[in-house]
């Protein structure tokens, strides 16, 4: 690493003309400019025209750097890069384009949006659904109400309710059988 008495020393000979000392500098802080370009903007094809601008702005922080303020060139050199590469991002936005293929297997943004507006719609039916049952099941009787439940959160055999309940077999399955036509009336009317 260059310390910075040689740094400052570089800046003074490029601001007098030095040709040489100029491209050392640029050379010098490339990497700060690579950084940079990688994090507002990553690496595209437009990378090249970055480093680029990059350089003239390293060129012009030579012109304008005054040694008198007491700053070291590279913390000067690095907050100017930050605020030219910070400035461009903000007036570069990025245009999507929905049916543009993002990856290998050619899937757009549209293509994600739409299946995203498709999980929602099923969602949105299924809640839909779920209160339109709800509702219904609370017109039930207690009795129906308990055998439906019984059956089909709990998943308990009709035999075992009917035992459990002191009930024949098939006083169950009708009471089951009549809560089922009447919850298949509530939902669709």
């Amino acid at each position: 690493m260059i310390e910075q008495q040689n740094i400052e020393h570089l800046v003074r000979k490029a601001q007098r003309g030095n040709g040489g000392a100029k491209e050392e500098l640029v050379q010098l802080f490339h990497p700060l400019l690579v950084k940079s370009i990688r994090k507002y903007f990553g690496i595209n094809q437009d990378t090249e025209d970055w480093l680029q601008e990059g350089r003239v702005v390293i060129l012009k922080a030579i012109k304008e750097y005054k040694e008198s303020l007491g700053v070291p060139f590279a913390a000067y050199v690095q907050k100017q890069v930050f605020y030219y590469y910070v400035n461009e991002r903000k007036k570069t936005r990025e245009v999507v384009i929905l049916d543009q293929p993002l990856g290998e297997d050619n899937t757009s943004y549209l293509d994600l949006l739409s299946d995203d507006r498709e999980q929602v719609e099923e969602r949105m039916e299924e809640k839909e659904q779920r209160n339109s049952l709800d509702r219904a099941m609370s017109l039930l009787s207690l009795k129906q109400r308990e055998v439906i439940l019984a059956y089909y959160v709990e998943g308990k055999k009709l035999k075992s309710l009917a035992r459990e309940k002191n009930l024949s077999y098939q006083a169950i399955v009708k009471r089951k059988a009549r809560a089922l036509t009447q919850l298949n009336k509530m939902m669709k009317g």
